[in-house]
C-alpha cells in the first residue's frame, strides 16, 4: 500500500522579530540640551522562546546618543526590548544620522533627524540715545542675554567693546554659568566727545556665534560757556546805549 501526502511547510526565513519604529524626527532642540527619548521596540512575534544575538546600533557623530536593554535577553513569545535614542545637537542647523543593527544576522536600518537652535536670546540689538552734552554720560541701556534652553550652560564670551570711546560699556556675563531661564547684561551709555550725531557698532560672540550691536547717539552739544551765552535783549540795548553815551562824552571833550 502506498500513501501520498500533500502539505505547505512554514517558511524558514520568516523573521521572528518585529522592529518598529525605524525613522525618528526630534524637531527643534536647543544646542547643548538633550531631547526626550524615542525608542525602537523589538518584539518576539514568533510562537517560540528566542535568545537572539544583537550587534551594532550606535549612531556615528555623537548627536544621537543611544542605549538598549536587548543584548543577552531571552524573549518569551510577545516579549519586547528597546533601543533608546536622544538628540543632543552640537551646533545650530539641521542634523541627520543613520545606523544599522542586526538581530541574528538580520540587518535593520534606523534614520534620525533633528534641528539645533540657538540656546541664547539676545535683545535688543539696536540702541538710540537722547541728546547728551559733550563730556557727560547718558543713562545706561542694556543688552539682555537669556538662556532659553532646558540645559545649564557655561558659554564663552568674546568682544563687545565699541570703538571710538563714545559708547562706553561693561558686562556681567563672562565666566557665568546659566541655569535655564537665567540672564546677564551688557551695559552701554552715550558719552559724546564731539558735536553731531554719532554712530557706533560692535560685535560679540557667545560660544563662537557672533551678534552685532548698533548704536546712535543724539547730537552731542557743547556745554554752555558763560562768555558765549547771548545776553537778553534789554541788557544788550542798555549796553549799546551806554557805549553811545560814552562816545558822545568822548567827542564833547575834544571840542
Amino acid at each position: 500500500m502506498s500513501l501520498s501526502f500533500t502539505g505547505i511547510g512554514g517558511t524558514t526565513d520568516a523573521d521572528p522579530f518585529l522592529v518598529t519604529a525605524r525613522s525618528f524626527n526630534f524637531g527643534d532642540m536647543h544646542v547643548g540640551a538633550t531631547s526626550p527619548a524615542q525608542s525602537v521596540t523589538i518584539t518576539n512575534v514568533s510562537g517560540d522562546v528566542q535568545s537572539p544575538n544583537f550587534a551594532g546600533g550606535a549612531v556615528p557623530g555623537g548627536n544621537f546618543p543611544g542605549s538598549q536593554n536587548c543584548a543577552g535577553k531571552t524573549f518569551a513569545p510577545g516579549e519586547s526590548c528597546q533601543f533608546i535614542y536622544q538628540f543632543v545637537p552640537g551646533g545650530e542647523g539641521s542634523v541627520s544620522g543613520t545606523t544599522n543593527f542586526a538581530i541574528d544576522g538580520a540587518a535593520y536600518t534606523l534614520n534620525f533627524q533633528g534641528n539645533g537652535i540657538d540656546p541664547f536670546l539676545v535683545t535688543p540689538l539696536s540702541f538710540n540715545f537722547n541728546e547728551t552734552l559733550i563730556g557727560q554720560m547718558s543713562a545706561p541701556q542694556f543688552v539682555t542675554i537669556t538662556n532659553v534652553s532646558s540645559a545649564t550652560l557655561s558659554p564663552n564670551f568674546a568682544g563687545g567693546a565699541v570703538p571710538g570711546g563714545n559708547f562706553p560699556g561693561s558686562q556681567n556675563c563672562a565666566g557665568k554659568t546659566f541655569a535655564p531661564g537665567e540672564s546677564c547684561q551688557f551695559q552701554y551709555a552715550f558719552m559724546p566727545t564731539i558735536e553731531g550725531v554719532i554712530f557706533g557698532t560692535t560685535s560679540f560672540a557667545i560660544d563662537g556665534k557672533t551678534r552685532t550691536l548698533n548704536f546712535t547717539g543724539g547730537t552731542g552739544t557743547v556745554p554752555p560757556n558763560p562768555s558765549q551765552v547771548p545776553l537778553p535783549a534789554s541788557i544788550t540795548l542798555l549796553a549799546l546805549g551806554l557805549l553811545g553815551l560814552f562816545g558822545v562824552q568822548q567827542r564833547s571833550r575834544r571840542t
